[in-house]
């Protein structure tokens, strides 16, 4: 598993990865977590070297300035070209270890990805997928086109997708004011 904690969360204001929603955890202890939890080997997607993470995961550093979550994913292919790569994302509260289990298990390693996908949404969830193997070279074909969003590869690729009616596992807190919108939910859901 690969958890992106190397973004600048311009939008949150802070360190999405470092935010705390529930159990005491931040949410980039959480995604390690799950990672392991599903028994995968765990690492943390870094910008640059970061002795300030609070994780004992292993830290790829991105090889491919400046291409976000595109060249984290092109770092970790280049950290071991053989592995099929579940990528998470640090900006998913809702996200839970049954909604991952159940991707691990629709995976299909013939396409060049899996990925979760709500039924209400025009294109995949990039940043909760696995990526396997052959998508190196995808990502790096549509890197040559001129884009750096996996999103775009998604789209344009065989990708099996695992479609999601209730969507809460995919709704994203990348600004306050949906950090706080989710943090309601939660405190509905535990009250």
């Amino acid at each position: 598993a690969l958890v992106l904690a190397g973004g600048k969360s311009i939008r949150m204001g802070t360190d999405k990865s470092q935010l705390r929603y529930r159990e005491g955890q931040t949410e980039l202890e959480r995604m390690v977590a799950m990672g392991r939890d599903l028994g995968l080997e765990t690492f943390v997607s870094v910008a640059a070297m970061d002795e300030k993470l609070i994780t004992d995961a292993p830290q790829i550093v991105d090889r491919f300035l400046g291409l976000g979550p595109h060249g984290a994913i092109c770092s970790a292919f280049l950290e071991d070209p053989n592995a099929a790569w579940l990528v998470l994302a640090c900006d998913l509260p809702l996200l839970e270890i049954d909604t991952l289990k159940s991707l691990v298990e629709a995976r299909d390693a013939r396409r060049t990805a899996t990925s979760l996908k709500g039924v209400s949404k025009p294109f995949p969830e990039p940043l909760i997928t696995i990526y396997e193997p052959k998508a190196y070279a995808r990502l790096l074909y549509f890197l040559s086109l001129g884009y750096s969003c996996p999103r775009k590869m998604l789209i344009n690729s065989s990708v099996k997708h695992l479609e999601l009616v209730e969507e809460a596992p995919i709704a994203n807190a990348n600004e306050p004011v949906e950090r706080e919108r989710i943090l309601n939910l939660l405190r509905q859901k535990t009250s």
